[in-house]
């Protein structure tokens, strides 16, 4: 496997750099629901490089145990330091039967584009979870931005624009067919939310 461990682009010098870009998801999207998330486990769905996933499996003791990434580089260096989290490049791999107390999708609808109910829709058949946390980006900011094919706008459908991206209320509708109840929504600034959602009856 040593030429696996070749691939990926952390080193021991450059961890921190990447860290420190994920610092204000962190402090955004996890440290708030800290009571949320202490003790439970996940599934994450556009996992990329796993930094945060490592990070709430020490802090908060809530572990990652799938995580869906399209992106070979990101999953070699999530694998480095989440090694027991079982790692697939998209939802059509996942197995089924999976169970897990929550499903984070954390900035990745937005990167679905037209494909995005499809994509959930298949989530959930192969899922079963109580909560889904979703951090969502919308808005004309970011829906008339170009696809960038970098960093996190990967996305793996060779999307031309993200005009297709739902609003909020489309989740929150489309998710209530499903079966999940809206707990909590909170806007974090021009073009991010979050939303929490419960399935019902659970």
């Amino acid at each position: 496997s040593s030429q696996k461990n070749s691939k990926g682009e952390f080193t021991i010098d450059n961890l921190a750099e990447f860290r420190s870009l994920c610092d204000h998801h962190w402090e955004s999207t996890w440290i708030p629901y800290k009571d949320f998330f202490e003790n439970k486990s996940c599934v994450d769905i556009g996992i990329w490089k796993g930094i945060l996933n490592a990070k709430a499996k020490k802090d908060f003791n809530c572990k990652t145990t799938i995580g869906v990434e399209p992106n070979e580089m990101h999953l070699s260096d999530c694998e480095k330091i989440n090694p027991s989290t079982k790692l697939y490049a998209d939802i059509e791999h996942l197995p089924n039967m999976i169970n897990t107390d929550i499903v984070l999708l954390h900035g990745v609808i937005c990167l679905m584009g037209r494909h995005w109910i499809h994509e959930l829709e298949n989530l959930l058949l192969k899922v079963n979870c109580r909560y889904i946390h979703v951090r969502h980006q919308g808005g004309d900011m970011f829906n008339n931005a170009k696809p960038t094919g970098t960093k996190r706008e990967t996305n793996r459908y060779n999307l031309n624009s993200y005009k297709d991206n739902p609003t909020s209320d489309d989740i929150i509708e489309f998710l209530r067919t499903k079966g999940f109840d809206l707990l909590n929504q909170k806007t974090i600034d021009i073009k991010d939310s979050i939303i929490i959602f419960q399935r019902r009856n659970s």
